[in-house]
């Protein structure tokens, strides 16, 4: 994901990745699945298989992220999967394996689940909201990861360049539609409140987008 905030060395990865998903605006998983069923998908299709369970790091994220997207005022504008198949001969990687993802789970990873439901719980999410969280299966949240339009790695050479284009356009894009609601604006700006409302008071409502357009949010600065 983009953040505010990296990774550091010798720092929590726990506290750190909460950290980073709470303040990101594009969430970018990485999802990967094998010819020998490894990858960040392929090792997560051994959940449920003969009772085995563990927490496991890449579902702990999906998890968060989602339940974090459907808060009112959540930083999380948009979710961009990277789909990610086995390395190509030439270079890149090969198609996406989407006919393996039958094989994930059913069942909840209870473990993953009540860690993701503490963390959640710390954040301040509703009680209710936990209690769904700890009810989805591991197919399930991987499904709802990929029903949003995400890149599939290709066979190029410049597959990095691709998908980094990819996410950066995406990510633009939702600084742009951000920057152009007058909630934002409003709340978001140092003094945006005060100049919508001089706005408003003269009259002037139909100059709302291009204040907003050129970030116009001082007074002073307009003036």
């Amino acid at each position: 994901h983009r953040g505010r905030h990296s990774l550091q060395d010798g720092q929590s990865w726990l506290s750190g990745f909460v950290t980073g998903l709470v303040a990101c605006m594009v969430f970018v998983p990485l999802l990967s699945w094998t010819e020998d069923d490894m990858g960040s998908l392929g090792e997560l299709s051994r959940i449920g298989v003969d009772g085995y369970d563990q927490v496991d790091n890449v579902l702990l994220e999906l998890i968060i992220a989602l339940a974090l997207r459907q808060e009112p005022g959540a930083a999380i504008q948009a979710v961009l999967p990277v789909m990610i198949g086995h390395a190509a001969e030439g270079g890149g990687f090969n198609t996406f394996p989407f006919f393996k993802l039958a094989r994930l789970s059913e069942e909840p990873s209870k473990a993953t689940n009540a860690l993701a439901g503490h963390i959640l719980r710390q954040l301040g999410l509703r009680e209710d909201k936990v209690e769904a969280v700890l009810a989805r299966s591991v197919k399930h949240v991987v499904e709802e990861v990929i029903r949003n339009q995400g890149v599939q790695a290709s066979e190029s050479q410049d597959v990095v360049s691709e998908c980094g284009t990819r996410v950066l356009t995406t990510v633009l894009e939702e600084i742009r539609r951000v920057w152009s609601d007058s909630g934002y604006f409003e709340q978001g700006k140092p003094c945006g409140s005060e100049v919508l409302a001089w706005l408003k008071e003269a009259n002037l409502r139909s100059y709302v987008p291009i204040f907003i357009h050129h970030e116009l949010d001082s007074l002073e600065y307009v003036a």
